[in-house]
């Protein structure tokens, strides 16, 4: 039965199986967890935290209802089963699986408007993700952003069931990771404390999300030029101060010293991000060091000296157990193979498309410009972002293909090299990054969630959409009590 359509079954992402009970329990009480394992102990707290935010009651105490949290071996790692009948149980395939299994439990309580009375449905809910990957990704370098903040839009996530949260850290307007080897590299005002991002790190990790750091280079990278110049800038005969000097190998020492720190705080990841996008080449082909540098390794042009770059990336971030991620910018071609095993997040279609990223072997995570960005002049509706899949991607710019032509991969070929799907907030103020959020996460967390493999890439009907919106409303209502 899928009482997942109904409106007055408020959970989003739509759980994959529901079998509704008869009536409703009471919880006049409260309820009292428990759990045998001592991984379940922070998820348990969690648990009683929300549940005391959104209905007052001071759970934990006799007589209230229990509460079982439990790892089920026999269950997919990312699975997990909800029974509420006299009591409550939970078991997920592993603790994050549990701790979104506490979302749907805290989107599920109603409270009377008269009497107060908590309620939550007799339900059996069997449920789990299509993607594994879905994302929210905050640029923190163009506009400062506060901590309080960061930690709401972890909230956000794991309301919505969205396991990964990716900072941008570095761009042209500032570096904000705070660097123990090279402390020069830290803007003014804007470079956030080490302890800050542990906390945050932490907080992330007690909500089933993982914080994916990124440093933007080669390109993007004006704030670490202006302050390190002497490392960093090119000196060839047209000025380019966006683009880090390739040619030099105190640059790649310095790159080196910097994954090795972004592993030390963000331990709970094991992807590190280091841009590689929206590379201006004008200068690199007239820096000596970059000419002699070319010779020395039999690159031909630039723009192989940049593919030479990004394996070097891959070597650095694949020597610390970790998988390198990357913007699409690279070309089609080359005499440097770009490897294999790193992961593109596809977004503009114009320097490579995915279907050749995926006739080459790349693994892909879909960040595709319209609908999944999120700008100050550019942004699309919850019910368009709803209407698009994982396998699609479309542009607004006429420099890209996918504008006029918009990409459908077919999801056979597709399913295993397409991990998921990423909303992308970009040159946003702090004021403004949850609201301009809140409403467009939920419905590509929908889309990445609830759909199978008969009905990914199927275009939702009206209905569907407005049933969408009808219980985004609701747990919008729900959101406000938690982030308050």
């Amino acid at each position: 039965m899928d009482a997942g359509k109904s409106p007055s079954f408020p959970v989003i992402p739509r759980p994959v199986e529901i079998n509704r009970g008869d009536g409703t329990m009471a919880l006049e009480h409260g309820i009292i967890a428990s759990c045998h394992d001592p991984a379940l102990e922070p998820v348990k707290e969690l648990l009683l935290k929300y549940w005391n935010k959104v209905t007052g009651q001071a759970s934990g105490k006799e007589p209230g209802i229990p509460v079982m949290l439990e790892l089920d071996g026999n269950l997919e790692k990312g699975q997990h089963i909800i029974e509420i009948t006299d009591c409550i149980k939970i078991k997920g395939g592993c603790r994050n699986a549990v701790i979104q299994a506490i979302a749907t439990i805290i989107q599920l309580i109603h409270v009377g408007d008269t009497s107060g009375v908590v309620h939550l449905p007799k339900v059996k809910i069997e449920d789990g993700a299509f993607a594994p990957y879905r994302g929210l990704m905050i640029d923190v370098a163009r506009k400062k952003h506060k901590v309080k903040t960061l930690k709401r839009l972890v909230i956000l996530c794991w309301f919505y069931k969205v396991n990964h949260l990716h900072l941008h850290l570095s761009d042209k307007q500032s570096f904000t990771f705070p660097s123990m080897k090279y402390p020069r590299l830290g803007t003014r005002r804007r470079t956030f404390s080490r302890n800050d991002l542990a906390t945050l790190v932490e907080f992330a990790w007690k909500h089933g999300v993982t914080i994916i750091p990124e440093i933007d280079i080669p390109g993007h990278s004006g704030a670490m030029i202006r302050s390190m110049p002497g490392v960093f800038k090119l000196k060839g005969a047209v000025e380019n101060n966006g683009v880090i000097n390739m040619g030099k190998e105190i640059v790649y020492e310095v790159i080196d010293a910097l994954i090795t720190e972004l592993c030390e705080v963000f331990t709970t990841t094991n992807w590190i991000h280091l841009g590689a996008d929206e590379v201006n080449f004008k200068g690199i082909d007239t820096d000596p060091d970059c000419i002699e540098f070319m010779k020395r390794h039999g690159l031909d042009n630039p723009h192989e000296l940049y593919r030479y770059f990004i394996t070097r990336l891959n070597d650095m971030v694949k020597a610390r157990g970790k998988t390198l991620c990357i913007w699409e910018g690279f070309l089609p071609g080359g005499k440097i193979e770009i490897p294999k095993d790193l992961i593109v997040f596809e977004f503009e279609c114009r320097w490579n498309r995915p279907e050749n990223l995926l006739e080459g072997g790349y693994t892909m995570v879909n960040t595709s410009w319209r609908p999944l960005y999120v700008t100050k002049r550019k942004h699309w509706t919850p019910r368009e972002i709803y209407r698009w899949n994982m396998f699609l991607w479309r542009n607004h710019s006429s420099a890209s293909p996918a504008t006029l032509h918009p990409i459908q991969l077919d999801i056979d070929d597709a399913i295993e090299s397409v991990l998921g799907a990423q909303v992308c907030s970009w040159s946003q103020k702090n004021r403004v990054e949850l609201e301009t959020t809140r409403n467009r996460l939920p419905a590509m967390a929908e889309r990445t969630w609830s759909v199978t493999r008969e009905t990914a890439i199927t275009v939702p009907s009206d209905d569907l959409v407005e049933n969408f919106m009808k219980r985004l409303q609701l747990t919008n209502d729900r959101l406000s009590k938690l982030i308050t």
